[in-house]
C-alpha cells in the first residue's frame, strides 16, 4: 500500500511501553490514556509518501507524536465505545467504525462510521431505504466524543473520507477500513 501524502509507519516494538517484569510477573505501570509517557513514539517507516521528496526512506526509524499509536479500541466507555454511543444518540444505528485519523492542529482524533439513520415506518420496520451514511465524529486525545463533524450520504468511502479531507486538510490517516 502506498499513500499519496502520508507516511505509513508501524510501532517499533509494542504500542505501549507500560509493562515491566518482576520475578516473572508482568506489572502494568499505567493504563491511563492521559499519560503520554508510556505510549511508544518510535516508528519504523513502511512507505514514504508519493507526493514529496524526502530524506526519510523505507526502513528508517522516526520519532512521531505520541497520539499516533494510542489505541482507541480497548478503552471501556472511551474511544470507539464513546463514539458509538454518540452516534446512537445522534439518531444512527448499526454503526461500523471504518476510519481513524489524527488532526495535528487540534491534537484531536477523527473517527468515521458507516451507519444507518434510525427511521421506522408505522409498523416498526426500518424505513431508511437501506441508505448508509458516513458519520464523522471528533474525539478528544482522551477518546471522548466531542461533536459530530458531519454526516454524508453513501458511507465513509469515498464521500465520508472526502468530507474529512475537506474539513481538515492536515488530517493524518491512521486507519482506513
Amino acid at each position: 500500500m502506498r499513500s499519496l501524502y502520508d507516511f505509513i509507519v508501524e510501532p517499533l516494538g509494542d504500542t505501549y511501553e507500560n509493562e515491566i517484569d518482576i520475578e516473572n510477573v508482568k506489572i502494568i505501570l499505567n493504563i491511563k490514556i492521559e499519560s503520554f509517557k508510556f505510549v511508544n513514539n518510535v516508528a519504523k517507516v513502511i512507505q514514504v509518501p508519493l507526493a514529496f521528496k524526502t530524506k526519510i526512506k523505507k526502513g528508517d526509524l522516526i520519532l512521531i507524536h505520541h497520539n499516533v499509536f494510542r489505541t482507541f479500541y480497548e478503552l471501556p466507555g472511551r474511544g470507539v465505545h464513546d463514539a458509538e454511543d454518540w452516534i446512537s444518540r445522534e439518531g444512527y444505528e448499526d454503526g461500523q467504525e471504518s476510519y481513524l485519523g489524527y488532526d495535528p492542529d487540534s491534537d484531536n482524533f477523527v473517527m468515521g462510521f458507516d451507519a444507518f439513520e434510525q427511521s421506522y415506518d408505522e409498523y416498526g420496520n426500518a424505513d431508511n431505504d437501506g441508505m448508509m451514511d458516513g458519520v464523522i465524529v471528533l474525539l478528544s486525545p482522551e477518546g471522548r466524543a466531542l461533536e459530530t463533524i458531519t454526516a454524508v450520504p453513501g458511507g465513509m468511502y469515498p464521500e465520508g473520507l472526502r468530507a474529512v479531507k475537506k474539513a481538515m486538510p492536515q488530517i493524518i490517516d491512521i486507519r482506513l477500513d
